[in-house]
């Protein structure tokens, strides 16, 4: 005579762990999805041209005048930092912007919550201005 095997349960009834298996499956799914989005949100490294020929751009449109084409091309985290009025304030006081810019460095950095990528320019002021 052969025996059937021992169940941890009797057939036809479940066992009181459904809930706690259910919970553990969620568990693990939210960790492993957690990982993911850890992984794949991770900032690529910046390429130093992109962001200086970006900057080379912006201040080129600065200095022939083209202020509010200049703020037109930049970032929506750059118009919430400086709007169209105050970056044709912050051009009015600062002439040298208004010559060619020499590109002196690039350095990714963080102010606040914003990532940032700062190319550093310098420029004499315009003729006429010293």
């Amino acid at each position: 005579m052969t025996r059937s095997p021992v169940l941890p349960f009797p057939r036809g009834r479940r066992g009181g762990n459904t809930f706690g298996v259910v919970v553990l499956a969620l568990l693990i799914a939210g960790a492993v999805g957690a990982a993911a989005y850890l992984f794949l949100a991770k900032p690529s490294p910046v390429s130093t041209t992109d962001g200086r020929a970006v900057a080379v751009e912006f201040l080129n449109l600065i200095s022939s005048g083209q202020v509010d084409r200049a703020w037109e091309g930049t970032t929506a985290e750059f118009k919430s930092l400086l709007g169209l009025d105050g970056l044709r304030e912050y051009v009015r006081r600062h002439p040298a912007l208004k010559s060619t810019a020499e590109f002196a460095s690039f350095t990714p950095t963080k102010r606040e919550d914003y990532e940032l990528r700062e190319c550093r320019f310098t420029a004499s002021a315009p003729r006429g201005m010293l």
